[in-house]
């Protein structure tokens, strides 16, 4: 998984580690599940105008990104590998499927953890 030199400048690009990008992902996933949960409340209090189905598509969304952003959290720290790496697949749902612009930074983010996944938890 992502073992090519070609990926192998990335794990120090932008001045950090491959660990340190690990938990800026950690915290960039369940900061963004935080505030889609905010704003499916705001909806369903009446402060933003949507349907039912916008209501529970949010809440249901930022919950199962919460959810990604633990495992990542859980598999990170106690150095699990398959924890980790169902927290990576779980926390792609939200970008890819209603937050468009999340997509492009995910992208990154799950290359980010592939490298640290095979380099540092897959040994």
């Amino acid at each position: 998984m992502c073992q090519c030199k070609t990926c192998e400048y990335l794990d120090t690009c932008c001045c950090s580690t491959l660990k340190s990008k690990q938990i800026v992902f950690i915290f960039w996933t369940v900061t963004h599940s935080l505030l889609s949960f905010l704003l499916s409340h705001m909806i369903a209090c009446g402060f933003l105008k949507e349907t039912h189905l916008v209501i529970y598509a949010y809440f249901v969304i930022s919950v199962v990104h919460l959810l990604g952003g633990i495992l990542l959290g859980i598999g990170f720290f106690f150095k699990l590998a398959s924890t980790y790496l169902a927290g990576t697949v779980i926390s792609s749902i939200a970008p890819f499927s209603l937050l468009g612009y999340l997509a492009v930074f995910q992208i990154f983010f799950i290359i980010f953890a592939c490298r640290y996944y095979t380099l540092e938890l897959k040994q």
